[in-house]
């Protein structure tokens, strides 16, 4: 079976599988933030183990990682916009998150609104489903394919163009420099800027 067959048969599975880890995470009555950061440790990041040929890209340019910062929080405000005149064209319900009360919940919420998903979603889309349609299809269409796949396992309408923005980037960042680093950094920076 081919890299990107197996790839998008694990991303089938798990879209498949999300409403039953959802639930089995509820009954173990975990905090909302320990459940997000589970649900996106096992269904991203633990597939990642199975799928990826590991190999450590050298990271040319350490500059673009700091400009990375910036430009995910950049990115989070001129998005906002966008939303907001998308979700006035086309009306939708969006659920929000309750804000954290404590310091303990804020890091908790860092952690499972930041860092974890970015870690995991790019791991799967730009470090094992992106290169294998890439030798599969080609670069362009790889591009495509992650982007728009990772903008459909989001699930929200509301926020599909911000999805689609972010994962065309953050594909475009993997085709052009190779560093998966680089697309955690930019994705990672973006979810927390959306957090503030």
């Amino acid at each position: 079976m081919s890299p990107l067959r197996r790839a998008l048969l694990w991303l089938l599975a798990l879209q498949l599988i999300r409403p039953l880890v959802t639930a089995l995470l509820r009954l173990a009555g975990l905090s909302l933030w320990l459940e997000l950061m589970l649900q996106e440790l096992l269904l991203w990041a633990l597939p990642v183990l199975f799928l990826k040929r590991w190999q450590r890209p050298a990271l040319r340019q350490k500059a673009l990682l700091l400009a990375a910062i910036p430009a995910g929080g950049a990115l989070q405000c001129l998005l906002a916009a966008l939303i907001s005149l998308w979700e006035s064209l086309v009306p939708m319900g969006s659920a929000a998150l309750p804000l954290p009360q404590s310091a303990g919940e804020w890091s908790l919420a860092i952690l499972a609104l930041g860092l974890v998903p970015a870690i995991a979603e790019e791991s799967f889309f730009r470090g094992v489903l992106q290169p294998a349609a890439r030798e599969r299809m080609g670069s362009r269409p790889a591009l495509a394919l992650s982007t728009a796949l990772f903008a459909a396992m989001h699930g929200s309408l509301s926020g599909l163009p911000a999805h689609l923005c972010v994962g065309f980037l953050c594909a475009l960042c993997m085709e052009r420099t190779g560093s998966l680093a680089l697309c955690v950094v930019l994705h990672a920076s973006y979810n927390l800027t959306a957090l503030a």
